[in-house]
């Protein structure tokens, strides 16, 4: 994933950022991110939502590293990464 935002030009504050939130999906899980499940994902957005009360700026940023590394550096085409878009960026739609 590093090479991946490095690649891709991503300021540094990105490329940490980005890091750190599928570090702490990975510690969760006390799993290798490209080993979850879609249905993982949605759990994991859930707990954030619902248990940690994520502020929105936040959960953008986690949102942001899911579809990056779901999206770039290990590629599922999953329904929940669409959910993101349409739920947390409403300008997607």
């Amino acid at each position: 994933m590093s090479q991946d935002l490095q690649l891709l030009g991503r300021a540094k504050r990105t490329h940490d950022g980005y890091l750190r939130e599928i570090r702490k999906l990975a510690c969760y899980y006390n799993t290798a991110p490209d080993q979850l499940t879609q249905q993982q994902i949605a759990e994991y957005l859930l707990h954030l939502i619902n248990d940690r009360d994520f502020a929105p700026g936040s959960l953008k940023v986690t949102c942001s590293a899911l579809k990056f590394f779901y999206g770039t550096t290990c590629p599922r085409d999953w329904e929940v990464l669409k959910k993101i878009d349409c739920c947390l960026f409403p300008s997607a739609r």
